[in-house]
């Protein structure tokens, strides 16, 4: 697998050298407060997520979730616009927090291929942002297949942001993958920092599936909308995506949807 990792990363940077497209000067670190939000929705569930006994169906037990979460942005985010986008996004993407929902979309509907063309086609991400969440996705099923330990999936995770920054510096790339990036950097630390439930949580990669979800279908929605990328919208869409997509896999949630819908 880190001969795989190793063809992706040589791709990339082929791709560098050839590639012209100019955009904003950015740096990485810029975007690290979404990786940091979505961690703090990991340890806050994790903490104080205690599941209504009285909830007897999955439709239930998804509202339940989505109010929990709901809630905590609240506390966690001073911004009412973006308090406002992340109860929508919650509600948009409430499926997900069964990730078996995620992953079919995903990787077996292809749902994502069309909205990457829109955002090329709408010159919003390049053909070097493309690669990476194309490669990040790639990434995600081999460890949620087992193909990959964590600390490969890491160490992948992390050749793709040296790819980001190397194809940044050229102008290639574009603040929505380093939105994802970030996150799905975040995730990882959060979930190696934790490992009694990364025992019980084989899809630990859902929360950068769903990031790229959520920033995506953001970037296609307010340029159709508004003619320009709202990129709050992006970051919110991105966190909220990471959250559906990963509160379902942590231990007792998981123990809890299951009692629910057996």
């Amino acid at each position: 697998m880190i001969a795989l990792i190793a063809v992706i990363t040589s791709i990339m940077l082929m791709g560098c050298e050839k590639e012209t497209r100019s955009v904003c000067s950015i740096e990485y670190s810029q975007f690290s407060r979404y990786g940091t939000i979505h961690n703090q929705y990991l340890a806050y569930t994790l903490e104080f997520f205690d599941g209504d006994e009285n909830v007897d169906s999955l439709a239930d037990c998804i509202s339940y979730l989505v109010s929990f979460d709901k809630s905590y942005a609240q506390v966690i985010l001073s911004d009412t616009t973006e308090i406002v986008e992340m109860d929508s996004c919650f509600n948009k993407y409430k499926n997900y927090y069964i990730s078996s929902y995620l992953y079919t979309d995903v990787y077996v509907d292809n749902v994502i291929d069309p909205i990457i063309s829109q955002l090329i086609e709408y010159d919003i991400i390049g053909e070097k942002d493309s690669l990476i969440l194309e490669n990040l996705l790639t990434i995600g099923l081999l460890q949620k297949e087992g193909k990959i330990s964590i600390y490969e999936y890491q160490e992948a995770i992390n050749e793709l942001v040296e790819e980001w920054e190397t194809c940044n510096s050229r102008g290639m790339v574009s603040i929505m993958t380093a939105i994802v990036l970030n996150i799905a950097s975040s995730s990882v630390q959060w979930w190696i920092s934790n490992p009694e439930e990364t025992k019980v949580a084989p899809w630990v990669a859902s929360d950068a599936v769903g990031a790229v979800y959520g920033a995506t279908v953001a970037g296609v929605s307010s340029y159709v909308q508004n003619g320009q990328v709202n990129w709050v919208s992006v970051g919110v869409g991105a966190v909220s995506g990471a959250v559906t997509g990963s509160t379902g896999v942590i231990g007792k949630v998981g123990r809890w949807i299951s009692k629910v819908i057996k």
